[in-house]
Parts: C-alpha cells; structure tokens; sequence
C-alpha cells in the first residue's frame, strides 16, 4: 500500500517481492451448478486483505454465474477487487 499525497487515502501499489509488501490480497474460487438449469454454472469469489502482522483486515465474497461471451469468474473477482479498492482508496 502506499500513501496517496493529497488525499491522505491508502491505494494499493505492487510490488514484485512478497516481504517488501504491507499486505497481502488473496483470492480464490468455487463453482456451483444450478440444479434447475443444468447448464449454469455459478462462480464463488473469496477474497482476503491480510496485513504482514497476519491480521485479517477486509474479506468478502462475490458468486456471479457465466453468461454469454463473459466469465462470472472473472466478472466476481473484478467486483471484489473494485470494492476493496472503493473501500481503502474511496476510488
């Protein structure tokens, strides 16, 4: 994370070595079938915020089934990624 100037708001920022960073954001899936409509498949999004200290400091989930032309998979973790960063950055 790092300091936005102005705006004294957290944003995040990557860094390419796991021990330089302030925390960690991981996220991970599932998937679901819906028992009504054979073909549907829904996608379970977790995600994870954890500080270097190990405290967990944001979690969510997200579920978002695939639909023509477009992954709910990656539609979910979008979603999630956009709501953390809404929270921490106010973006």
């Amino acid at each position: 994370m790092r300091k936005d100037g102005d705006k004294g708001k957290a944003c995040f920022t990557l860094v390419s070595n796991p021990k330089d960073a302030d925390a960690v954001f991981e996220m991970g899936t599932d998937t679901a079938r819906d028992s009504a409509l054979l073909h549907t498949r829904d996608w379970i999004v977790s995600a994870t915020l954890t500080l270097k200290s190990g405290d967990l400091i944001w979690s969510h989930s997200e579920r978002f089934s695939d639909a023509p032309f477009m992954s709910g998979g990656k539609t979910a973790g979008k979603l999630l990624y956009l709501d953390l960063r809404r929270e921490a950055c106010g973006k």
